[in-house]
């Protein structure tokens, strides 16, 4: 029989680049010295030969877009990250009465955000607003912050839409890559947001 040739374009979706992950992690929690820089190297050689098997990149910010700008021969592009129209509202939430943190300890970045928010900036707040961590924490995690208060955490909800009223959404991230969905999700739910100069990268969002 005659054989058939299919000339496919492949294209891959870059929600988040590893290596860039990973070394801001390594810069955050002060690891430094020949090894690190050795894995953060092969990642990142590893990632970008993955990454040039495909004819073309996506990715949502720029700054991702421009750290695979050396793959030769491999076209890349920035997309808007897409939101629904049923994801936004015309909604009053109301006076501010409550802090709310979204995300699971299981990604990295979330915890060491939380932590940092919660030591430097939560636990010195002169004010009564509580914060209220929305996702899967560990009972570890849970009791290293007992004796803060106005500290709750929610767990899993299957319902977003009752915590955002009469709340501001934290974003504490430090490090990581891609874009921060759940500050494009506030927005689009009319929920004020105070992030990170770092957390707000690639969504054009100003002070």
């Amino acid at each position: 029989p005659n054989k058939i040739t299919l000339s496919v374009t492949t294209v891959h979706i870059c929600h988040e680049l590893k290596h860039k992950r990973f070394e801001l992690a390594a810069e955050a929690a002060h690891l430094k010295g020949s090894i690190i820089q050795e894995a953060v190297s092969a990642l990142r050689a590893r990632e970008l030969e993955l990454l040039s098997r495909y004819d073309h990149v996506v990715t949502f910010t720029s700054e991702d877009r421009d750290a695979i700008a050396s793959i030769k021969g491999v076209k890349s592009s920035v997309s808007p990250f897409p939101v629904l129209d049923s994801d936004f509202t015309n909604t009053d939430r109301g006076d501010i009465k409550r802090l709310i943190f979204l995300g699971p300890e299981s990604h990295g970045p979330n915890r060491e955000g939380l932590e940092w928010f919660i030591d430097e900036v939560f636990s010195k707040l002169p004010n009564d607003l509580p914060l209220h961590v929305i996702g899967r924490w560990s009972v570890g995690f849970q009791q290293q912050f007992a004796a803060i208060p106005r500290l709750y955490f929610e767990g899993f909800v299957d319902d977003l839409s009752a915590f955002y009223d009469h709340s501001c959404m934290v974003v504490p991230v430090l490090s990581g890559a891609g874009i921060r969905t759940k500050i494009i999700q506030a927005m689009a739910q009319r929920v004020p947001v105070i992030s990170t100069r770092f957390a707000a990268q690639g969504i054009g969002a100003h002070d």
